[in-house]
C-alpha cells in the first residue's frame, strides 16, 4: 500500500478487508512481541519527531524482527502474509515519496488495526 497518498478510508479497508483466516494464521504472542516494538517506536517518534535517521533504523529493525519470528514459527503459525504486508508498509514509509511523518502515523494506525482485527478473530472465540 502506498501510504504517501492514502486516505483514511483506504487505510481502514486495508486491514478490515483481510479475512478471518489471515488473522488466525499467527498467534497473539507473536503479534504482542511485534506490537510492543511498534509502541516503543511510536513513543520514541512522538518524543523525537526530528530523529528521522533513528526512526528509519528502527523501522528496518522491525523487518528483521519479523523475519526472525517467521523463522521460529511452528507448524500452527504462519507469519508469511502478515510479514509481506508489514514489509510493504515499512517500504512505503521509507520511500522518498510523500511526507515521512504522515506515512509513519498511517503505519501506526494500520498496525493498530491489524491488532484489533486479530483480537476480534482470535482462534477459540465464537465469531463468524
Amino acid at each position: 500500500m502506498d501510504l504517501s497518498n492514502a486516505t483514511p478510508d483506504q487505510i481502514e479497508k486495508y486491514y478490515a478487508g483481510k479475512d478471518k483466516n489471515y488473522y488466525q494464521k499467527f498467534s497473539s504472542n507473536q503479534l504482542r512481541n511485534f506490537f510492543s516494538e511498534i509502541v516503543s517506536l511510536r513513543t520514541f517518534y512522538r518524543s523525537n519527531p526530528t530523529q528521522k535517521a533513528k526512526i528509519e533504523l528502527r523501522l528496518r529493525k522491525l523487518k528483521a524482527m519479523l523475519l526472525y519470528a517467521e523463522s521460529k514459527s511452528s507448524g500452527k503459525s504462519d507469519l508469511k502474509d502478515f510479514r509481506k504486508d508489514v514489509f510493504d508498509l515499512i517500504d512505503s514509509v521509507l520511500s522518498d515519496k510523500g511526507d515521512f511523518n504522515k506515512k509513519l502515523e498511517y503505519f501506526f494506525d494500520i498496525i493498530e488495526g491489524f491488532v484489533a482485527y486479530h483480537k476480534f478473530y482470535e482462534a477459540g472465540k465464537n465469531l463468524s
